[in-house]
């Protein structure tokens, strides 16, 4: 299995590229967004890749951060890499920077540091954060239980739209407010894209709005029965807690797409698949994927495309 090999994804008009298995490493990279989440390894596909989105620091979601920062810079990529990740771990952050630049053999007493934002978790309510070098993307930061400081993202594609009170307004009455300094457009925000690294089955629970995306991408990384407790307890969340919470949110889920992902290395690609062809609801199952070495032709579909052959 090579963490620099990712699985392709092609998912309520968004194209993603992933690799994610637990303690080895996690990434997955959304170029029609220009952004990446988690830098476990550092494929030479994200280097195009302008916003880095950091769950939290564990290596193997971490460790090819600046990576992707030098071989951007080694391959003569000018624009600025924006790396987003918990506030939390911020001074850390600089830290491991710089000791890494003095371990490399940097002489610099202040050696450059890739532009790190800091992040707060936000509410549901709060206006979602305009993207560095995208004025149409949005997003927000939210608290993820994993007993270590983590943040889960959801992306948004942002926009203006009219105010309801200047419909049926004429072209030329709306310009000459515009004129005048009236503000007749609100942002209207459209949740696309959620990603959480590794987080506990409360995050999903707490974190309703998530189940609003396109698209949701979440850890499953045990699935054997009578685990649920292991799960937790290492800051986890186990498949059969997944199953638990489609089937008691099922009228409040309008995701197009939920990829499960970040399973145990222990598990084998068919084994998982067999486990989610028998605990997730079966009316879920055009809906669920699962981001993992399966044969080759078995990557990228549903569940449900994947029972109707007869797997």
């Amino acid at each position: 299995m090579n963490a620099l090999t990712g699985i392709d994804l092609d998912l309520a008009k968004t194209k993603l590229s992933g690799f994610s298995v637990s303690g080895l490493a996690t990434w997955m990279i959304a170029p029609d967004l220009d952004l990446c989440f988690d830098m476990g390894e550092c494929p030479l596909s994200a280097l195009p890749m302008n916003h880095v989105f950091l769950t939290h620091a564990h290596g193997d979601h971490s460790r090819c951060l600046l990576r992707h920062d030098a071989l951007r810079r080694m391959i003569g990529i000018n624009k600025e890499g924006i790396y987003y990740l918990p506030e939390e771990i911020y001074e850390q952050a600089l830290t491991w920077i710089r000791a890494g630049a003095w371990f490399e053999g940097s002489r610099a007493k202040n050696p450059k540091v890739p532009k790190l934002i800091p992040l707060k978790s936000q509410s549901a309510s709060s206006e979602p954060i305009r993207l560095h070098y995208r004025d149409n993307l949005s997003v927000r930061a939210f608290r993820v239980d994993h007993g270590v400081p983590s943040l889960g993202y959801t992306i948004y594609d942002s926009r203006l739209k009219l105010k309801k009170k200047y419909h049926g307004l004429s072209g030329s009455k709306l310009a000459q407010l515009k004129r005048e300094g009236v503000v007749i457009e609100a942002p209207l925000h459209t949740p696309r894209l959620t990603f959480i690294g590794d987080c506990t089955a409360e995050t999903l629970w707490r974190e309703s709005e998530i189940w609003e995306s396109r698209i949701l991408v979440i850890e499953s990384t045990f699935i054997a029965a009578g685990e649920e407790t292991l799960a937790r307890k290492r800051g986890h969340t186990h498949l059969n807690e997944i199953a638990q919470i489609m089937t008691e949110k099922e009228e409040h889920i309008a995701c197009e797409a939920i990829v499960l992902k970040h399973f145990s290395m222990k598990i084998k690609p068919l084994d998982a698949l067999e486990a989610a062809l028998r605990v997730i609801p079966p009316q879920f199952h055009d809906r669920v994927y699962l981001l993992t070495h399966l044969p080759k032709s078995m990557r990228g579909q549903s569940l449900g495309e994947l029972a109707w052959q007869g797997i």
